[in-house]
């Protein structure tokens, strides 16, 4: 009994040791992976419209080589795709 005591306090401290490092680890995540994609997009037209962003390969190519999430939202959206050179 004395055992599985002990072993039950181990496990306590280990879960709340894991609940710590759960939290930091989520308070490391930006908060730009929050907003919905209509608002990222909106963000990535305006930025490449107003600050002279444009590059030969095109802004869909330069925003999918930053993460999945922007990869999968530059496919997404054709506006992006539209200002493509060849």
């Amino acid at each position: 009994l004395d055992r599985l005591k002990a072993d039950l306090c181990f496990f306590e401290e280990e879960h709340s040791r894991l609940d710590k490092y759960l939290k930091d680890c989520r308070a490391l995540s930006s908060p730009i992976h929050s907003l919905p994609p209509e608002l990222l997009t909106e963000i990535f037209m305006l930025s490449f419209n107003s600050n002279g962003l444009e590059s030969p390969i095109g802004p869909a190519f330069r925003l999918g080589a930053v993460c999945s999430r922007w990869r999968t939202l530059a496919l997404s959206t054709p506006c992006l795709w539209s200002r493509l050179e060849i």
